[in-house]
């Protein structure tokens, strides 16, 4: 049976995708199209340059996997695919705008900055720091009241790492309501552990214990008795958004 011929967003979809994969390549020398199909899941060689060279077009799940291991946004290589993404606490289409520093914030939007966490010397008090940017993300007011979250209580922070990818990328800035300190099953938070932050899903048990889940499965899951979590865990707020440059939009 003859293959159908891609349409012509696929075939943008398919050069963006090229795109990507050859700015992968430049920033990490000896990667190989048959690495690219082991990490992705999408099996071989053969099967990823059917895809880089539009010969089969794109589905949501093997955008999702390319996204992954290459850090790129679904959007920028098929916004088609994206807006086929279910929604969840990372408002998907987020009314979110960049507005230069000194210029006036557009009626019925709320700048929020990006903050660094660190602790207070001596005390242990954590200290919320503001981080400036050139271009600092306001949001619309109308989303922030339909998700009950108070300006006052916003705050976006930089996502290290790549423990929490799929869903969030390096690079990323996350919205946080630090008043929403409740644990919500399979839920993701900011939390303070020991001397550290880390952003996690946690999972509740019967005995009162917490897992702590990196959505890169890379990564194994930490369980943390209630004994240890009452000593070492204080819960700074639960990720309600994404934004940023480094992943998922």
């Amino acid at each position: 049976m003859k293959r159908r011929e891609l349409t012509f967003e696929e075939q943008q979809e398919a050069m963006r995708l090229r795109d990507s994969w050859a700015r992968y390549k430049d920033q990490n020398h000896g990667v190989t199209q048959e690495w690219l199909g082991r990490e992705t899941g999408l099996g071989s060689q053969g099967a990823v340059g059917q895809y880089l060279r539009g010969v089969i077009p794109l589905n949501l799940s093997a955008l999702l996997s390319f996204c992954r291991v290459l850090k790129a946004s679904p959007e920028s290589i098929s916004p088609r695919l994206a807006n086929l993404m279910p929604p969840s606490d990372f408002g998907v289409g987020t009314p979110i705008i960049p507005v230069e520093h000194g210029a006036e914030t557009p009626e019925g939007y709320v700048a929020i900055e990006r903050y660094n966490l660190k602790f207070e010397a001596g005390s242990g008090h954590i200290q919320w720091e503001i981080e400036k940017e050139s271009e600092p993300y306001t949001y619309s007011l109308r989303y922030l009241q339909q998700n009950n979250i108070r300006p006052h209580n916003a705050r976006r922070v930089k996502v290290s790492g790549d423990s929490m990818e799929p869903t969030l990328f390096e690079g990323d800035s996350v919205l946080v309501d630090i008043s929403d300190t409740a644990i919500l099953d399979g839920k993701v938070y900011v939390l303070r552990y020991g001397d550290g932050f880390r952003i996690k899903r946690i999972l509740k048990r019967f005995d009162g214990s917490i897992v702590l889940v990196s959505d890169n499965r890379k990564y194994p899951e930490e369980v943390v008795t209630e004994e240890q979590a009452a000593q070492f865990i204080q819960i700074l707020g639960r990720v309600r958004d994404r934004s940023g440059s480094g992943g998922l939009a």
